[in-house]
């Protein structure tokens, strides 16, 4: 089948998507913005104060579309993963972590932080929409996947050029950095099992896991899932 990679095709390429491997969850369409300008063209402005990881999850249990800046973004360390502000020092230095039990000392919850994956702090808003609503050119999509469902995604990543699938995370940050601004900075896709924040913030299930796809071959990657499951 023909690639459908325009924005008016997200709809049909959610669709898609969530059918082949029978999602229960929207694909979520995330954009890192430039500009607050930029952001207000195609979305409304979020009229709360919650975490980067629960506007996801709105995004694809609830179909809730909107942008927030700094100031709608509750957890501070992931504005910043996501380029919205500077890391917070207690975040930086490793003491928050430190003091949450996560690490054995503060060497090691410093030489994790260093390891997070961050956007340059050169944005001013983040877009989400439900995949098939979005009006804007998504940077990452976020998938809600059951291990088997997950399994059908790297077997679809490897399908055309036979690569290995390679997954990077730490248990923390997770919605952030994990499966968003990885899939950014690096153009490649990234799993995570998630992380305390976003699981108790959320209605995540136990045995859900969240990937986050570059947006850019999207439209390979759907080919390569209905060749394996169509």
């Amino acid at each position: 089948m023909q690639s459908p990679c325009q924005i008016n095709e997200y709809e049909t390429i959610a669709n898609k998507i969530k059918t082949l491997l029978k999602l229960e969850k929207e694909p979520v369409a995330v954009k890192l913005f430039l500009t607050e300008d930029e952001a207000k063209e195609t979305l409304k402005k979020a009229d709360d104060k919650i975490r980067h990881c629960e506007r996801i999850f709105k995004a694809a249990a609830e179909g809730v579309s909107c942008y927030a800046t700094v100031d709608e973004q509750q957890c501070q360390g992931g504005a910043a993963v996501l380029g919205l502000r500077d890391l917070p020092e207690a975040v930086k230095t490793g003491k928050k972590y430190m003091s949450l039990g996560r690490f054995a000392s503060l060497g090691s919850a410093k030489h994790e932080v260093d390891q997070i994956p961050m956007v340059d702090n050169i944005m001013e808003a983040v877009g989400y929409a439900p995949l098939k609503d979005a009006k804007f050119k998504a940077d990452v999509i976020v998938l809600y996947a059951k291990p088997e469902q997950a399994m059908r995604v790297v077997q679809a990543n490897g399908f055309i050029l036979g690569k290995r699938f390679t997954s990077s995370f730490a248990g923390i940050q997770s919605m952030c950095a994990d499966v968003v601004a990885q899939p950014f900075v690096n153009k490649e896709p990234n799993m995570s099992l998630g992380c305390d924040g976003s699981r108790k913030s959320t209605s995540i299930a136990p045995d859900e896991l969240v990937i986050g796809l570059t947006a850019e071959n999207i439209g390979c990657m759907l080919n390569s899932l209905d060749s394996i499951l169509g």
